[in-house]
């Protein structure tokens, strides 16, 4: 649950611009709705990538163990394949936020 005291949202000036926790560029307070969903998606995702990651490194550290794949294949596929499709995950927040409005 967000809390309201630790969180400056503000509509103004310069000075208030720069020590504000959330600034608001349009006078629509409707996009508050929007930026509490969006937050609360982008840290589903968050939480889906770190799964993922930790998922994927064990899988690979008990393949290699084993014998049953190199240690130059578990690092090519924990390093760049995961940090690929972890970002291409994350470039799904800004749909999913949307989609979850309508």
């Amino acid at each position: 649950m967000l809390c309201w005291e630790s969180v400056n949202g503000v509509m103004g000036g310069d000075v208030v611009l720069e020590t504000a926790s959330i600034a608001l560029m349009e006078d629509k307070l409707s996009k508050i709705v929007y930026l509490l969903d969006l937050s609360g998606t982008t840290m589903r995702v968050a939480r889906e990538n770190i799964a993922a990651a930790i998922t994927v490194k064990l899988a690979l550290v008990a393949l290699t163990i084993i014998g049953l794949t190199t240690l130059w294949i578990a690092a090519g596929v924990g390093d760049l394949e995961l940090s690929l499709a972890v970002a291409a995950n994350a470039l799904t927040v800004p749909v999913r936020a949307a989609s979850s409005l309508s």
